[in-house]
């Protein structure tokens, strides 16, 4: 009897001991913990703290590259630490109206290949982000493809990709000139008569495409024929007649107007590498465009 009451004491302060350890470390881990650290490693895998940042929009656009046919633009929306909402368009190569616009005004023509026009596939994808919170959320396919989304077949990668980079950043102010497609003229010489288009979105420059059209008769305009190989600029020149346009349309894109140019009498500029063709028709032709978007 003695020794069954021993046993049974022994076995309570083992009870008791092995409590009081548990206690312990509870104690000692709640002590411990770095609340710093918690949020650190909770923004690592989000991707962004959406609560530091300050109401309002933030925008993110692919470089130029004149290769491409769009440029792809993302804006996003932050209230209160959510987004709230979003804009996706692209800048077109050419000239013209945005990518949004002209889809939304049945240009675009995505409807041959697919289900859905691109407007309608990119709100689906802006109404996905904002279900997630977090453009790191989002996993696509060697084709750019979410499966996740339903109602966008197309490449969306651009959009994940352009969001993060404008989170990362600071709200946007909206740039001088009124959004719209604008066409400047310049006088017309013996062969050509300088165009230039240019594509304004969210009050900056996007687009800048210098397109001389033939006097007095048909036939492709000469940034076109340079890229056929006919404008033969080669023979005297480094560049191809429709690089050195590109080069120009660089510029001015990163520059936002014509301040900089400071061309010389002959119209040519020491200010753009890649660009030794005489500038004084494409000056005076931009500026009429650019004073259209004002």
């Amino acid at each position: 009897m003695r020794i069954a009451m021993k046993i049974g004491m022994t076995l309570v302060l083992v009870a008791f001991a092995v409590a009081a350890c548990e206690g312990e470390r509870a104690v000692t881990r709640e002590d411990t913990a770095d609340p710093a650290a918690e949020a650190a490693a909770e923004e690592t895998a989000t991707g962004i703290n959406l609560g530091d940042l300050a109401d309002g929009w933030y925008r993110a656009a692919e470089e130029y590259d004149p290769e491409a046919d769009w440029r792809n633009i993302v804006m996003i929306e932050v209230r209160d630490g959510e987004i709230v909402d979003g804009r996706w368009t692209a800048a077109p190569k050419t000239g013209g109206p945005d990518k949004l616009t002209y889809s939304i005004d049945g240009g675009y023509n995505m409807e041959r290949v697919s289900q859905w026009p691109w407007h309608e596939q990119a709100e689906a994808t802006i109404e996905h982000l904002i279900s997630t919170q977090d453009p790191h959320d989002t996993e696509w396919d060697d084709d750019g493809v979410v499966d996740a989304i339903s109602g966008a077949t197309m490449t969306v990668s651009y959009f994940f990709e352009l969001a993060r980079e404008a989170l990362s950043g600071e709200p946007f102010e909206p740039g001088p000139y009124n959004d719209g497609a604008y066409v400047g003229e310049g006088s017309a010489g013996d062969d050509w008569k300088d165009i230039v288009h240019i594509t304004v979105i969210d009050g900056r420059i996007e687009s800048v495409h210098w397109a001389p059209e033939p006097v007095g008769g048909d036939g492709p305009d000469k940034y076109e024929y340079s890229v056929e190989g006919e404008y033969g600029m080669e023979r005297v020149s480094q560049w191809p007649w429709h690089e050195q346009a590109d080069a120009v349309a660089r510029f001015v894109i990163e520059n936002q107007s014509l301040d900089n140019m400071d061309l010389d009498d002959d119209g040519d500029t020491d200010a753009i590498s890649g660009a030794t063709i005489s500038l004084g028709g494409f000056y005076a032709a931009a500026s009429d465009a650019i004073a259209q978007a004002r």
